[in-house]
């Protein structure tokens, strides 16, 4: 008697199946197949009740899937009726809550499964894998089950799927292997009850990356610009489609248009490879594996048109959306980054870091504070004043311009209320050019308020 083995190898073998059938028999988000099926004879013992289509001695020591998280997974079993009568099966146990398990069968007569495993083609594949119906194992310590129909004597035995579903759950270790596992009970009619197990092993990896974790463009001068590279990854993935965009001022749904996006350019293979070693160094702790990468520029212009940014420290987004390759994958999630430059200007603080942003210290929260900030500017006509504080207890006031070894010099008088704040303070002023509203400088303002 043929076993389903010595039908499906060479229907397997023949080469154009449809989306449809890999689909169906997907085991992985990234690259769904067919069941991996041995050429030769399926090993089972005299009494086995039903017969799979795969070693569990290497399934246990095979490599194991690489899943994404967040992600919803399926492994899926083959099998068939191994003795000439019907079989009964169950669910008996899963090692995660997380797991549900479905019985796989194919809608289809004993004649019109015979004219496929008489004439194996894409085409017969086909049509087998469209009737394909997925439904929930019953329990067995429910006192339920499902009927394996065995083959008549001298015929081929239908095939049936074991699928185990789960949402998979964040990696307690990074690169760890984890394993779910499933027992199904199995009795032929009169039989002795025989526990079948199957385990699948999985591990974690991130769905999609991008380098640099956090893009520093650094200073840019009036009328410059700078250009920066950016990678996108994924560990899963074969392709990804995406775009990319950097986040306005005050606005996170509009775009800056002073930045300009490059288009990407997916890396070869033996770039990829380049990447991940040069990311991960020579001693790894976590080793990145890409399946593919891709590198675009990112170039942000001090003034681009009519439009032209604000002096001082830039702080934006960097937003990566991708969009689906195909219609079966799950979605990824935006990656965002952080994108950071300083403008330099007509106007610099002169006593603040190397970003322009200045520091109250530690004080008593339940006390006056007061800070002087020295601004200073190489244009001796320019005039500034204050636009806004992001506090309302905070106060600014703005002396009268001074000319200090030939700069023009402002002290900007900044006093905190008493009990106006407690803990870490981030807040900000804005000071703006007269005579231009829309040239601006932003201040940051940093300190600690203690009880």
């Amino acid at each position: 008697m043929k076993s389903f083995l010595q039908i499906a190898v060479p229907v397997l073998l023949v080469a154009g199946v449809v989306g449809v059938i890999a689909y169906t028999t997907a085991n992985t988000a990234r690259s769904p197949k067919l069941p991996e099926i041995q050429i030769g004879q399926t090993k089972q013992s005299q009494g086995d009740a039903i017969a799979f289509d795969d070693d569990p001695t290497e399934t246990d020591n095979a490599r194991p899937m690489e899943v994404e998280y967040p992600s919803h997974q399926h492994k899926d079993f083959w099998f068939h009726a191994a003795q000439d009568r019907d079989a009964m099966i169950g669910l008996w146990h899963k090692s995660c809550g997380c797991a549900n398990v479905e019985l796989g069968s194919f809608n289809l007569s004993d004649a019109e499964w015979e004219e496929i495993a008489a004439t194996p083609s894409p085409a017969a594949l086909c049509r087998l894998m469209n009737t394909l119906t997925f439904d929930k194992l019953p329990e067995t310590q429910r006192n339920q089950h499902a009927t394996i129909k065995a083959a008549a004597p001298g015929k081929t035995p239908k095939p049936y799927v074991l699928r185990v579903n789960w949402d998979v759950k964040p990696a307690q270790d990074a690169n760890s292997v984890s394993r779910l596992g499933v027992q199904v009970n199995v009795n032929l009619a009169g039989g002795t009850p025989q526990i079948v197990d199957r385990t699948i092993p999985f591990v974690i990896v991130s769905a999609s990356g991008v380098w640099p974790i956090s893009l520093d463009i650094g200073d840019l001068n009036p009328g410059g610009r700078v250009t920066k590279e950016v990678v996108v990854w994924s560990q899963t993935r074969d392709r990804l489609e995406f775009t990319a965009r950097v986040t306005a001022s005050g606005d996170a749904k509009a775009n800056e248009p002073c930045a300009v996006i490059g288009p990407p350019r997916k890396l070869t293979e033996p770039e990829v490879a380049e990447f991940a070693r040069q990311l991960t160094g020579p001693d790894p702790k976590i080793k990145l594996k890409p399946h593919c990468a891709y590198r675009f520029p990112v170039t942000l212009h001090e003034r681009l048109g009519e439009n032209q940014l604000e002096m001082g420290p830039l702080a934006r987004r960097l937003i990566i959306k991708f969009q689906k390759v195909s219609l079966e994958e799950e979605p990824l999630a935006d990656l965002k980054t952080n994108f950071a430059a300083y403008v330099s200007g007509e106007v610099r603080v002169l006593n603040g870091d190397e970003v322009g942003r200045v520091d109250f210290g530690t004080f008593k929260f339940d006390r006056v504070r007061q800070l002087d900030v020295r601004l200073g500017s190489t244009d001796p006509k320019l005039e500034l004043e204050v636009e806004s504080c992001s506090h309302e207890k905070m106060h600014v006031r703005l002396s009268d311009p001074m000319v200090v070894e030939g700069r023009r010099e402002w002290v900007m008088h900044i006093d905190i209320e008493p009990n106006a704040l407690l803990g870490k303070i981030v807040e900000q002023v804005v000071l703006r050019v007269k005579g231009n509203p829309n040239r601006k400088l932003r201040i940051p303002i940093n300190g600690n308020a203690e009880r």
